[in-house]
């Protein structure tokens, strides 16, 4: 016997109105707090692809150099940045602050949109 598959709103209306209060809060609770995690996130994310890694070459030393000063603090980050910037690509992290003035994309995937 073939399953049938549910809708968010067959689920919901399953749901007695303390259920969904407390859903709610819950939801709420997490997004307040940044635990909010999209759970298709990373394979929806095109820009992840972990069969691909980037050297830290010449090129992104030169811009890491250039990142570094006149702020020297974050080296590891400021090589981070180099590789992506150098690569056109976006840093995906919830480390935002240590990226800001590099000038690289950034995505927090802690934060909802």
């Amino acid at each position: 016997m073939a399953q049938q598959k549910t809708t968010l709103i067959d689920q919901l209306q399953g749901l007695n109105a303390e259920q969904l209060r407390r859903l709610l809060v819950e939801q709420l609770t997490q997004q307040k707090l940044g635990l909010y995690w999209e759970s298709n996130a990373i394979e929806r994310d095109a820009a992840l692809d972990a069969d691909n890694i980037h050297a830290f070459d010449a090129e992104a030393a030169q811009v890491c150099g250039r990142l570094r000063v006149p702020h020297p603090e974050h080296e590891l980050d400021k090589q981070i940045a180099a590789i992506e910037w150098v690569n056109d690509l976006t840093v995906v992290t919830r480390n935002e602050a240590d990226f800001s003035g590099t000038g690289v994309r950034l995505k927090n995937p802690f934060l909802v949109v």
